[in-house]
């Protein structure tokens, strides 16, 4: 069947799919959260158990850890996938709602609609017969606290894989992820001396005093041009306020690209000293998740999707986020990594929460199978800071986080917004068999000032598709192909606003 029938096929179930997102985020699960993330467990043994292949639990401290594993050909594709959110229960004044193109509620865009258009990918996939790779599937309870208890579980499956596709939401030009900042989690303590702070303070030492010293010291480390960032976020200290300070601590939350710039941090936080006669200092944590930097493997497995772009004459970018996922973790490993195949939508981590209702048939797609590039076997290829990220135009009227396909600045939403005037300093690296090119003046295109379409592709589950204004990107049967020239059927009332051209 044809990309057309294909996306007729999600049209006619977007009622459907809708139920089954609301059902899904109804079941809150914030992170810790155990009485919530076992009733999203069940929800997903229920809608993804009676599929091809064998689901299997393991309960742990965090939560359900649950692996669906479907036999095909070759060595596995594994599938990122995490229920938990950062939301409390009772975050929003209605766990899920419709609000005109919307869908709103906690956990809806990151990440349990990439869940929800994998479920319809693997259903539409058995319905009509689809040809699909050796799939594992792991659905996590505790991504979004650096995921303690199934990182093992993750790198244990990505090492016998050879690819990994993760369905977080795309970044918010609806491109895809091919980077993404390493996360470093520290706690500094100073320790001083207690004492009567009316009759006797000369005999204390202020570890307040002594760690306002070392905050200015830890900003210092930054580096905004390579994108190194450290918050001294959230901070403690004292007793009394008559009491000399005897201890205070700071947690320190360190962003960096490269691995070099995160050895760099933390050799000059090892490096501190106290400046108080009599104060000591204490360092504790290190690198939660470490840099998802591109490879020759990663970016090899970027071009494929991109290939399917230009066929369809587009043209895709990779991109790249500071916010950190499990991604990170299967990169570290040297396994070929594509991230951001969930839903679009906007405000990551933010009461206002949401996925385009349009745009999801088209997201929710198991494309036409190909096989993906095998595991290399050498050394890594290159990364670091080569990339230059999507940079996108104005926002449209009817989506404000959709580019209008002209030269601009990139934009950013939710949990992944870039720092303002953060570049990506010494060019693009070229893709595999692609000619390296400068970019145009100013604009900053790794096309060679080429804007950027109006829109966003990918390949996957939940893949990402252009949709063109005015006319037809081409007849190439793929699941990138085009929406047709009416609104999706089925709408349920509220949605209201205008349908998409």
């Amino acid at each position: 069947m044809g990309a057309m029938e294909s996306l007729r096929w999600m049209e006619a179930r977007l009622p459907e799919i809708l139920k089954d997102l609301e059902a899904f985020v109804r079941r809150e699960s914030p992170s810790g959260d155990l009485e919530g993330l076992e009733a999203a467990a069940r929800f997903l043994e229920e809608a993804f158990g009676p599929l091809e292949g064998r689901l299997s639990r393991k309960d742990t401290p965090a939560g359900p850890v649950l692996l669906l594993k479907r036999e095909g050909e070759g060595a596995p594709v594994l599938l990122l996938c995490h229920y938990d959110t950062v939301h409390p229960k009772g975050s929003f004044p209605e766990p899920f709602r419709l609000e005109r193109e919307k869908a709103i509620g906690p956990g809806v865009y990151d990440m349990k609609g990439g869940i929800i258009a994998l479920l319809y990918a693997l259903r539409y996939a058995e319905a009509t017969g689809r040809r699909l790779p050796a799939l594992e599937v792991l659905f996590t309870p505790d991504e979004e606290v650096g995921s303690p208890e199934s990182r093992p579980l993750i790198e244990a499956a990505a090492k016998k894989a050879r690819a990994v596709l993760v369905l977080e939401p795309p970044t918010p030009e609806g491109h895809l992820k091919v980077a993404r900042k390493g996360v470093g989690l520290y706690r500094l303590r100073a320790i001083g001396k207690a004492a009567h702070q009316g009759v006797e303070p000369e005999k204390g030492v202020n570890a307040i005093l002594e760690l306002a010293h070392q905050v200015l010291k830890v900003a210092a480390l930054e580096d905004r041009e390579k994108g190194t960032t450290l918050g001294p976020n959230r901070i403690r200290g004292g007793t009394a306020t008559n009491v000399v300070a005897e201890e205070a601590e700071v947690e320190i939350d360190l962003r960096a690209w490269t691995l070099e710039e995160v050895q760099r941090v933390e050799e000059g936080l090892k490096a501190l000293k106290p400046v108080l006669p009599g104060a000591r200092l204490v360092l504790s944590g290190g690198l939660n998740r470490p840099p998802m930097e591109p490879t020759e493997a990663s970016l090899a497995l970027f071009a494929k999707a991109r290939a399917i772009g230009e066929a369809l004459g587009l043209r895709l970018e990779p991109g790249r986020v500071g916010g950190g996922s499990d991604g990170n973790f299967t990169a570290a490993l040297g396994v070929p990594t594509l991230d951001g195949l969930g839903l679009f939508g906007g405000d990551a981590h933010q009461k206002t929460e949401y996925v385009v209702v349009p745009e999801i048939p088209r997201r929710s797609f198991s494309p036409p199978y190909e096989p993906l590039p095998l595991r290399p076997t050498g050394p890594r290829g290159p990364r670091g800071p080569g990339l230059r990220p999507p940079e996108g135009g104005g926002a449209s009227r009817l989506h404000p986080h959709r580019q209008r396909g002209r030269p601009g600045r990139g934009g950013g939403g939710g949990a992944d917004r870039e720092e303002p005037g953060l570049r990506w300093g010494e060019g693009r690296l070229p893709l595999p068999g692609e000619r390296e090119e400068p970019a145009g003046p100013e604009e900053g295109h790794a096309s060679g000032g080429r804007p950027l379409a109006p829109g966003h592709a990918g390949g996957g589950a939940g893949a990402h598709r252009l949709r063109h204004r005015g006319r037809p990107p081409g007849g190439a049967q793929h699941a990138l192909a085009r929406l047709p020239g009416r609104g999706p059927p089925g709408l349920p009332r509220g949605l209201g606003g205008r349908r998409h051209p």
